[in-house]
């Protein structure tokens, strides 16, 4: 890259819409979450129906669309890529009020919301790359993942109160259309405002040259050392965030006996620590493992890994505060992992394939998540006991720890 580049004070505002659309798809991934129950009810089916249906279905496929995202966004841009995405979330979001108790209906408006989704993520890479110097891409990366948790923790409020205020689970899902107005109206801003200072040239044809050298990168080890990172590293985040709730609150010998209300209060806290660690990754990275990706990433992995078994000491279950000590590092840690990953593609992958690359390290690492939530599912049903599926958990960070030393800078002449 030109050392020479002037970055435009415009590449802020691109920073802002890429955060906003990505916050935008955690509120409607996570809406129907705090209403399963009402929804179930309403429906006339089993809870366990919704949330596969809605929740798990919904994951799957927008894991899918964010690796077919990467291509498209290698072909036609990031810019199309976000207006087509917020085009899609719009009209999927709208007609709940009108799909009465037809849950198929729902269920196909949640695979239409999954396939705007999806792409957005595939974008953040190509964004850093063309608008952002090499320095300053773990801030955006950082950024990126504290849009995630945010969008969560906004949903999770928002949905109550709008339930509240609506009487109706379907008109609350609808009034998050609001949000998709917004990010529609942003992303045309960013399609038509200035071109990006490093620039990628992307048409509606097949590019050859850009295949064969996609093709060289999958032949690669480099690749699918990536790809076992980020499966890792989105195992231990759903790992965690599904099976540490019930682990806290349900009652001994199988839990620890905290309670509903103490286990959410220690989550949110978590989530607080995950948002704070996304935003100082760019700092930490750059100014104290001065851009040593493997180092930042292999470190996150042994410290939530060290922080996973402790947490099942006798010691930490005996004293909350301890408890909580292990919580914000786990949570601390944990985000560091994805940026610090992105950066490494960001720096090491010519732009022109970097967003397929992004597409299908992020895109296959959800689908990992999605079979996490299976598997803990699982060990906890045969064990009758947490402490076998968190043991995986810790595993499956040591596992990233040991082959994060091999992720090396690809040779793709």
């Amino acid at each position: 890259m030109n050392d020479n580049t002037s970055y435009p004070m415009f590449r802020w505002f691109v920073l802002f819409v890429l955060c906003f659309l990505t916050a935008t798809t955690s509120v409607l991934m996570i809406s129907p979450a705090p209403m399963v129950g009402v929804i179930a009810k309403h429906m006339g089916i089993h809870i366990g129906s919704v949330t596969a249906g809605y929740m798990g279905i919904f994951n799957f496929v927008s894991a899918f669309s964010c690796i077919a995202g990467g291509f498209l966004c290698d072909r036609f841009g990031y810019g199309r890529v976000l207006l087509w995405s917020s085009i899609v979330m719009l009209v999927s979001t709208i007609p709940w009020p009108f799909i009465g108790t037809n849950f198929e209906a729902g269920l196909v408006l949640r695979i239409l919301q999954a396939i705007g989704v999806g792409p957005i993520f595939a974008t953040a890479i190509p964004i850093a790359i063309q608008w952002f110097p090499p320095k300053q891409r773990a801030y955006v990366m950082g950024f990126r993942g504290a849009s995630i948790s945010l969008g969560i923790a906004v949903g999770v409020l928002l949905v109550p109160m709008l339930l509240k205020i609506t009487g109706d689970w379907q008109s609350t899902i609808a009034w998050m259309a609001v949000t998709c107005v917004v990010s529609l109206l942003i992303s045309i801003l960013v399609l038509v405002g200035p071109k990006a200072p490093v620039a990628v040239v992307q048409d509606q044809t097949v590019n050859p040259e850009d295949d064969h050298l996609f093709r060289r990168a999958l032949r690669r080890g480099v690749f699918w050392v990536g790809v076992i990172i980020c499966c890792s590293t989105a195992w231990t985040v759903m790992g965690y965030n599904d099976l540490v709730p019930g682990f806290m609150s349900i009652d001994p010998p199988i839990g620890l006996g905290l309670g509903m209300a103490v286990a959410g209060k220690y989550m949110a806290v978590k989530q607080l620590a995950y948002v704070i660690g996304a935003i100082v990754v760019g700092f930490i990275l750059e100014k104290i493992f001065r851009g040593n990706n493997r180092g930042l990433i292999s470190t996150a992995f042994v410290i939530t890994f060290v922080s996973t078994l402790v947490m099942m000491t006798p010691l930490v279950h005996e004293n909350p505060n301890f408890l909580l000590g292990c919580v914000v590092i786990i949570g601390f840690a944990q985000s560091m992992i994805f940026p610090t990953t992105f950066v490494f593609i960001a720096n090491n992958y010519p732009a022109s394939i970097a967003g397929r690359t992004q597409g299908i390290w992020f895109g296959v690492g959800n689908l990992a998540s999605s079979v996490s939530v299976i598997v803990s599912g699982m060990a906890l049903k045969f064990t009758g006991s947490y402490t076998i599926p968190i043991i995986i958990i810790a595993a499956t960070c040591l596992l990233g720890a040991i082959i994060t030393p091999i992720l090396r800078a690809p040779k793709l002449d």
